[in-house]
């Protein structure tokens, strides 16, 4: 069995756990975690965490723990003398009037526990139009963009198969994230977009600018950070529109991490090192950010932008990566130049359409032919994985299967059209399939390994 850090299992939650809520603290179990801080556990215990005000990140994380265990104990909670009285407290916090914390986490969930409780949906906050909001802030110069926006896309509970990852995390590796958690408090994520920028002075270099956009408690985020390493520094500048901006940097290497308002982190840095001019990047986004410079809508792609729709919750346009192409032609032997790929939500997961751009009609046959073959073999591999009784619910093979055979693929010119139809279990399980395989599904690991490039 595989075992994976804290921060690997934080990251690959944060950035998309498939299409649940995602939220730092999905990545919790509240029973467990009470029981390793030797806190109670009964009604009266968590409705005391949850009424109480929070003051750092400990006291709201825990505040939150212990509204959603109570979510775990609905019938309980309902059939229990008190219920009244609880009920009356829970409302309070619902309609924001106590126990509140800034970023509204304690409402949120205080709501969604009692839509629970009178068996209604909780309510789900819709995205954005994420080629004009996503993309706001990156600037014109940008030859690559990409991005994901997961509100009106989650669920109620954690990211199906999260329970499988973290039973591969060490118990050091697991106090370690409680630790961590306890210090940042609860950190959502609703959106991750991403650009790329060819470095006009230095051929084959580029500039890499990424987005969090979501809720945090900024003091807490950026001092938890500056405390996973020694050389982690904190400073703050006075961005364009006359706002303080928290820098986060280990020295001169990248990435420098800038913290803007409660609500977005960036990410920039340079692809290979310039002499610590990694922060200069931040100052580009600065730039576009108070309007004293032109936009990716502006830019190299803005024709291209023109054509995605408003409802694309997902989307990748552009030339692609020079280092990603090198990769893919060492992988399957060929590689697009540029990309137009959108996605759509369906009532079921989301409609995937995408045309990829060879250097000419022959390539763009291979391509295709690449592709086709590489989709066949993905279905051999997931129906060897389904005659494995104890591995196939650790990998939703069936939900990918039907992706795969939903895949099509036509040749026009030096173009490829694909289109496919991903389904919401797929997407869930991304989590487990991407860190968390089991030793039984490594076994066949040298019958796929052409698929896994």
């Amino acid at each position: 069995m595989v075992a994976f850090g804290f921060m690997e299992v934080i990251m690959l939650v944060m950035m998309g756990g498939g299409a649940n809520r995602v939220d730092l603290l999905s990545l919790i179990e509240p029973q467990q975690y009470f029981q390793t801080r030797n806190l109670g556990t009964s009604l009266d215990d968590l409705v005391e965490l949850a009424v109480r005000t929070p003051d750092d990140p400990k006291s709201s994380m825990r505040q939150l723990l212990a509204l959603r265990h109570l979510g775990d104990q609905a019938e309980k909670l309902k059939a229990d003398k008190r219920y009244p009285a609880y009920r009356k407290a829970l409302d309070q916090i619902a309609a924001g009037k106590s126990a509140q914390d800034p970023q509204g986490f304690a409402r949120e969930y205080a709501a969604s526990l009692l839509a629970q409780l009178d068996g209604k949906k909780p309510p789900v906050d819709e995205a954005t139009k994420l080629r004009e909001d996503g993309l706001a802030w990156f600037p014109a110069s940008c030859t690559f963009i990409a991005g994901a926006d997961f509100r009106g896309t989650r669920g109620a509970g954690k990211p199906a198969g999260l329970g499988e990852l973290l039973k591969l995390m060490r118990d050091e590796e697991r106090k370690q994230m409680y630790d961590f958690i306890e210090q940042v408090g609860n950190v959502r994520v609703d959106r991750v977009t991403f650009g790329y920028a060819e470095d006009g002075e230095n051929m084959g270099n580029g500039k890499i600018f990424v987005r969090f956009t979501g809720k945090a408690n900024p003091k807490w985020l950026t001092g938890a950070m500056s405390r996973l390493s020694p050389r982690m520094k904190t400073s703050e500048k006075e961005g364009p529109d006359g706002k303080a901006v928290t820098l986060l940097s280990e020295g001169n290497n990248p990435p420098v991490f800038a913290a803007i308002g409660d609500s977005d982190l960036v990410m920039v840095g340079y692809v290979r090192d310039q002499g610590g001019k990694h922060a200069e990047l931040v100052d580009e986004v600065l730039a576009v950010r108070a309007g004293k410079s032109p936009s990716v809508a502006k830019g190299l792609l803005k024709d291209s932008l023109a054509k995605v729709s408003d409802k694309a919750v997902g989307l990748a346009i552009g030339a692609v990566p020079k280092d990603l192409q090198q990769e893919m032609q060492r992988g399957i032997g060929v590689a697009p130049r540029k990309i137009m790929a959108t996605a759509e939500k369906t009532d079921t997961g989301f409609a995937l359409d995408a045309a990829l751009t060879a250097d000419n009609e022959e390539e763009s046959q291979r391509l295709a032919q690449q592709v086709t073959d590489l989709s066949k073999k993905g279905i051999d591999a997931l129906q060897q994985v389904l005659q494995q009784p104890d591995a196939a619910p650790k990998v939703p093979a069936k939900a990918l299967i039907t992706t795969l055979e939903s895949l099509k693929v036509q040749g026009d010119g030096a173009n490829v059209k694909l289109r496919a139809q991903v389904s919401r279990d797929t997407l869930q399980a991304l989590p487990l399939m991407l860190f968390g395989r089991s030793s039984k599904l490594e076994k066949i690991e040298p019958e796929v390994k052409e698929d896994k490039k």
